[in-house]
């Protein structure tokens, strides 16, 4: 189950990666977005060449998830900071809850999901002591 999580959170990553860099006027505008001047897509292909990578890296650490625990974190991290700009735009009327809902939806689920992943299993007080 952690394993598939981490290959559908991979895939999500990849899916926003194409769809910046190779029709990001069609996904901003299917979001309810505005469509920025030209000139953004520049900055909107960096962004995605950063989602393609996490993106296939989240589905190669998915075969050692000890091994990876920082970068697993590290996506909960970045889930947490989406959030947190999802909910400050939203709230000072940037955008509404329409553009915003089903992004933050997925920070959410992500977040819980990462910090699951990481989760090490609890020893009982007897493996503690020794005993």
């Amino acid at each position: 189950m952690k394993r598939i999580l981490l290959i559908l959170i991979g895939a999500l990553q990849i899916i926003l990666g194409i769809a910046f860099a190779f029709a990001p006027d069609l996904i901003l505008s299917s979001m309810g977005q505005s469509v920025p001047p030209s000139d953004l897509h520049y900055q909107l292909g960096m962004l995605a060449s950063r989602f393609l990578v996490i993106g296939v890296a989240f589905i190669i650490i998915s075969n050692n998830i000890e091994k990876h625990r920082f970068w697993i974190r590290a996506m909960a991290l970045i889930q947490v900071l989406d959030l947190a700009f999802g909910i400050y735009f939203t709230s000072i009327g940037v955008v509404g809850l329409k553009q915003s809902g089903i992004p933050m939806f997925d920070a959410i689920w992500i977040i819980a999901a990462c910090v699951w992943i990481t989760q090490r299993p609890k020893l009982n007080i007897q493996n503690e002591l020794g005993a």
